[in-house]
This record gives C-alpha cells, structure tokens and sequence, in this order.
C-alpha cells in the first residue's frame, strides 16, 4: 500500500506538460541581455570603486551577430581561440588554457563535440593550420600596423 502511494505519488507522467515552459526567443534574449548588464555593471561599480574611478569600463551594449555560414563560423572559432594572444596574456595557441583549442587539439573535451568541431575543418591537422595561417596573418598585420 505504501509503495503503491509513493509510486504514484512521484509519477507525474499523467500530467502532460508538467515543467515544460514555452518561453520566446525574444523573451530569452532580453533576459540574457539583462543578465549580461547586471553582471557588467556590477563589476565596473566595483572595479571603479576600487581603483577610484569613474566611467564605462565597457564597450556601450553589446550585441549579438548571427553566424550565416561556414567560413564565418570558422573565423569565428579561430578569433575566439586568438584573442588571448592579440591582447598580449600569450603568444601561442597552446599556451593559453582558457578556450576551447587545447582541449579540441588534444581530443579531450566534456563540453565541445571535438569530432564535429574538427569535422568542419576537415581534419585536426587543417584545423591546427588555420589558426596558425591566420596567426601569421594577424602578426604580419600587426608588423605593418607597428612599422
């Protein structure tokens, strides 16, 4: 009798649309955007106020562009993993442990389907060579730019 009441007790399988939500992108986006904002400004009135100082530590509003295609998509992943360098934290790929190319090089990953990740570039050896293509790129730019 018990385990009778317990089992139906905990089975919510009758009721049809039991914690589902049915939320809008645009609801989501808001969201997301607000969450965004909270966490920015609470961290620039803090840094502010720990440095004495006053401003905008951030670029004014973010936004979001949509990625239309592969070759984007690609740029997009390769800029992601070359930031650190551009911004002087390291000089390699390799060095800096935060992004996702260490993890995808070494085929170890719990959050980034690495088979797929390199499946877009055609292999792992093309995705190591367009990072480093475009790493030679970004430096001979930035030579230019210096020169």
């Amino acid at each position: 009798m018990i385990e009778e009441l317990i089992r139906t007790k905990n089975n919510f399988s009758n009721l049809p649309d039991f914690g589902k939500v049915s939320i809008s992108d645009d609801e989501i986006e808001k969201y997301l955007s607000r969450q965004f904002s909270s966490l920015f400004s609470s961290y620039a009135q803090s840094f502010n106020k720990m440095y004495k100082r006053m401003g905008s530590l951030f670029i004014k509003n973010f936004r979001r562009k949509p990625i239309l295609n592969k070759e984007h998509f690609i740029n997009t992943i390769i800029y992601t993993h070359r930031n650190p360098i551009h911004h002087g934290f390291c000089t390699s790929y390799y060095e800096w442990g935060y992004t996702s190319f260490n993890e995808i090089t070494e085929m170890k990953s719990e959050l980034i389907e690495v088979e797929k990740a390199l499946k877009i570039f055609g292999s792992k050896e093309r995705f190591i060579e367009k990072h480093m293509e475009n790493l030679d790129k970004f430096y001979h730019t930035y030579d230019m730019e210096t020169s």
